[in-house]
């Protein structure tokens, strides 16, 4: 049981240092877009740019990025939903021994 605490304490971790960089990284992209008058939509899954309309803006090519943060919530949420089953049954093996 000592084993999986530690085994889902070092995923967190990992999973949470993910999460922290790829938020930064998602806050500096869509940040510059604003100084190219490019706003952006966000869903679950992407986060899209589009031109403001009446807006003088500089041709940059700017592609739909990842919402890496979302996505890595929902992993790290079923992580440790897997973890917890596991460590439930590990539990309940040992008291039955």
């Amino acid at each position: 049981m000592l084993k999986i605490a530690k085994c889902t304490i070092v995923t967190d971790v990992l999973v949470a240092l993910l999460f922290v960089l790829s938020s930064y990284f998602i806050w500096v992209e869509v940040d510059q877009w604003t100084l190219w008058n490019i706003a952006s939509k966000w869903s679950p899954i992407l986060i899209t740019a589009y031109r403001i309309p009446n807006a003088p803006t500089v041709l940059m090519p700017v592609g739909p990025l990842l919402n890496l943060p979302f996505i890595l919530f929902w992993v790290m949420f079923a992580v440790n939903l897997y973890f917890i089953i596991r460590l439930q049954r590990s539990k309940e093996t040992k008291s039955n021994t």
